[in-house]
């Protein structure tokens, strides 16, 4: 086996999910729809196999495991002009195509809810200021890599700070004014 084999290996056993100070949900890409399994969605994300794939799965896998998953490594927030499209649960089909889906405010809010949550970071997507902030501010994805990803020479990478109460955007972008 190669060594870019066994990098991914690595990735195929790291955690879906982080949950920090009780408040905030951080995941690469983003929310776990509801599978037919009972109870909340981190319950359920706390069941998948601690190995798992995406494509293709391992045969240990079953249908809902490969759902949460696959879910919270690709789906995006629903751009604003798809809202209005999504079905009652808020979830939808995603632009990047391929099976991925995406999620809305009626998402948002019935998970951050369930979870007794207030935000969700994740990445997954290329942003010039380093930062993007949707979802009436519930929602920040922080582009963090040194490549621009299409985003243009002036392209910043960012993070944020959670300090207590306050989270705090750091990147060189005049647009944030911390």
């Amino acid at each position: 086996m190669d060594v870019w084999e066994e990098c991914n290996q690595v990735f195929d056993r790291l955690p879906l999910a982080a949950v920090i100070d009780h408040d905030i949900f951080c995941v690469h890409g983003g929310l776990p729809r509801r599978t037919t399994q009972d109870g909340n969605r981190i319950q359920a994300m706390l069941s998948v196999p601690s190995i798992s794939a995406v494509n293709p799965p391992y045969e240990h896998e079953d249908q809902a495991s490969i759902q949460i998953v696959s879910d919270c490594i690709w789906s995006d927030p629903a751009p604003d002009w798809q809202e209005d499209e999504l079905p009652e649960d808020g979830f939808g089909d995603s632009q990047r195509g391929g099976g991925a889906i995406c999620f809305g405010n009626r998402a948002i809010s019935d998970f951050l809810e369930e979870q007794n949550l207030s935000y969700i970071v994740r990445a997954h997507e290329a942003h010039a200021e380093g930062v993007a902030i949707s979802k009436g501010a519930r929602v920040f994805t922080v582009f963090s890599t040194s490549k621009d990803h299409g985003q243009g020479r002036a392209a910043l990478a960012g993070c944020i700070l959670v300090d207590f109460d306050k989270i705090q955007v750091i990147n060189r972008s005049p647009a944030y004014k911390n």
